[in-house]
């Protein structure tokens, strides 16, 4: 959705209180003044604001110091975002009678703030507050804060950061308005919204996107049907794994509100058909700028909807579950609390995929103009208080939403272009305060070993930290998926499909220089003699004491025996060649008893299970160096009966 911005400041009636609080008598003796303004006001009424215009201009001509007419034509400017006529038409009324309405000075501070003008603004705040103190006292909350921004606005541009803006190719960035970029977790999938002109004042927006291969981006094509309607599909956004494409649609058949949030599925290389999310995340207001967290458990959006800290605020919502085709079924909304939202506007939340740092837009909060982008991470439960991403990245116009990729820092913006307006998608570093922790990935294609042929089946990935947190994704039909890791942390892995073997792998990410992991996994049909490596098995260091990170794969080997109740195994125990022979036989048969008797003790009977230990008798690898080492150290269970 284009989203049309404004300042609704706390005090937007400050000229509309004098215009309707106005006598018969008028500041004019022109009785054609007079009727020209009375038919102003009622076309302003109904927001005809071409012909509110027409008749201003015509009781000016009339009068050319009828100062209520000038007044009016100053709000109607304001309503239409014409910040260079706002100040015009106030510097005439003042210069007609400076005294006639004091709060003329503020509206006008605002229109400086609004051209980027931080001094001329402070400049009438200044002579607002000293002249006229006690109307100043009236309106002191909305005065503060527009002094605060003018001041921040002054200071920042002083002490600009550094930034280059580079605008993407222009394939991309065309004659039309281009917004809302985001991209897929490994960086070679790009989404964005491309909006069309109809004629007749109307427009439509779709969703486009584009591979990038080495830098380059490929030619871009329009998502197609079912995603894009001749409804406005806006404010788009692709889930880091790319199996979702969320949206803003607004006005529709199956809508709740104005607008509402949506979301479409990859099934087998097709979107399917847009959802709506339903009663529970929309509501009978405005829903918008849906996100995902890259581990998928978590819903980010902007609403206006009764019992928030301000006009619009930024809501979390958690997952519950998947229905059977596959969409994220939400919990409750839950709002983000005062630490982020305020008394005035907050939108466009952008939860980065290391998962804590959040970027967002606001109108309160000191800035550089209506809408800035600022800053917040999630430290110990807690959002710490936003900070202003700084001059250039924000500016007097409207910055309404940030992209920042997989690195942290590269960053991705619309910004306003040319005589006509136009928005394009930038891109730039960001300095370091503005960075994201860094975020890398694991790909995969699964294959059937004996076959060869890909299959689709469940992956699970549980942080150990956190091994009850389990994100569950299903391959598509080519056996492909695609999940975040973040730096800093070990994952575990394990892929299960029916008649299988499970398939398990971890993942250690390091805080700098992170890799990318891409993987081949064959599963193994479950027959006699197949056998699988526990990977996410350990023990403590030099003794055969489970770990706790060993309960989530545990729980697997007993699942699988429970589906598949006349199948026997043994589990065996391996070591690399460092220490004895005998000191790593028995090492390596202790280990496996462990797992043995943790599997016994969770229901399975003791005459489907053996174990044995076998030292450094059968390696997998080379002992010349750890990466070997740790291979050949490990636990197995096959297959001995079926």
């Amino acid at each position: 959705m284009a989203l049309k911005l404004r300042f609704f400041s706390l005090l937007l009636f400050f000229i509309l209180i004098r215009l309707y609080s106005l006598s018969q008598e008028v500041t004019t003796r022109s009785w054609r003044a007079v009727q020209a303004f009375k038919q102003a006001k009622e076309h302003f009424n109904l927001r005809m604001y071409n012909h509110a215009i027409e008749s201003l201009q015509e009781a000016i001509y009339r009068d050319p110091e009828f100062i209520d007419a000038h007044f009016m034509l100053a709000q109607i400017y304001y309503e239409i975002d014409s910040a260079n006529l706002l100040v015009e038409q106030l510097n005439r009324a003042l210069s007609l009678d400076p005294e006639y309405f004091p709060p003329g000075y503020i509206n006008r501070a605002e229109g400086y703030i609004r051209l980027g003008k931080y001094d001329e603004s402070l400049v009438d705040i200044i002579y607002f507050e000293e002249k006229y103190g006690a109307e100043y006292e009236k309106f002191k909350p909305y005065v503060d804060l527009l002094k605060s921004k003018a001041e921040f606005a002054a200071e920042a541009i002083k002490n600009p950061v550094l930034i280059e803006l580079k605008s993407l190719p222009p394939s991309i960035n065309t004659y039309r308005d281009e917004y809302w970029p985001s991209f897929t977790v490994d960086n070679k999938q790009f989404f964005y919204t491309l909006k069309i002109d109809i004629g007749h004042n109307r427009f439509n927006e779709d969703i486009w996107t584009c591979d990038l291969t080495d830098g380059l981006y490929s030619s871009p094509k329009s998502v197609g049907s079912p995603v894009n309607t001749e409804f406005n599909e806006g404010a788009s956004f692709v889930s880091p794994d790319g199996r979702y494409i969320l949206f803003t649609g607004c006005n529709r058949n199956d809508g709740f509100g104005s607008c509402d949030i949506y979301i479409t599925v990859l099934n087998d290389g097709e979107w399917l058909k847009p959802k709506n999310l339903g009663p529970i995340v929309n509501s009978r207001h405005w829903e918008s700028r849906p996100v995902i967290s890259s581990d998928g458990t978590q819903l980010y959006f902007a609403s206006n909807r009764p019992g928030g800290f301000g006009k619009s605020d930024i809501y979390r919502c958690n997952l519950k579950g998947y229905d059977k085709d596959g969409f994220p079924i939400w919990d409750k909304p839950i709002n983000l609390g005062p630490s982020i939202n305020t008394e005035g506007d907050e939108m466009s939340p952008f939860i980065h995929p290391d998962n804590v740092t959040l970027y967002f837009s606001s109108n309160y909060y000191p800035g550089m103009g209506r809408f800035d982008l600022y800053k917040s991470q999630l430290v110990e439960g807690k959002w710490t208080k936003p900070v202003n991403l700084g001059y250039p990245i924000n500016t007097h116009g409207d910055e309404i939403g940030i992209f920042v990729k997989s690195d942290g820092k590269t960053a991705f913006i619309d910004k306003e272009v040319g005589d006509k307006r136009q928005r394009d998608i930038f891109y730039f570093e960001l300095p370091e305060p503005a960075q994201a922790g860094m975020v890398t990935y694991v790909k995969g294609k699964i294959i059937d070993k004996e076959t060869r042929k890909a299959l689709s089946a469940v992956i699970d990935m549980n942080d150990f930290d956190l091994p009850d947190s389990i994100i569950t994704v299903t391959s598509n039909s080519n056996g492909e998926f695609l999940m975040a890791l973040i730096a800093g942390k070990k994952y575990g892995l394990t892929v299960d499909r029916e008649s299988y073997l499970f398939y398990s792998d971890h993942f250690v990410v390091e805080q700098k220089d992170i890799e990318a992991y891409d993987i081949l996994v064959e599963l193994e049909p479950i027959k006699i003699g197949s056998k699988t490596i526990l990977n996410n098995v350990f023990y403590e260091t030099d003794s055969y004491v489970l770990s706790p990170m060993s309960k989530t794969e545990l729980n697997k080997v007993v699942r699988l025996l429970k589906q598949n109740p006349t199948v026997k195994v043994e589990i065996s125990g391996h070591t690399d060649n460092v220490g004895t022979e005998v000191y790593n036989q028995k090492l390596s048969e202790n280990r496996a008893k462990s797992v043995y008797q943790y599997i016994n003790e969770a229901g399975i009977s003791e005459d489907r299970l053996s174990f044995k230990g076998y030292g450094q008798k059968r390696n997998i690898a080379t002992n010349d160096d750890e990466r070997g080492r740790s291979k050949n150290r490990r636990t197995e269970i096959e297959i001995t009966e079926k």
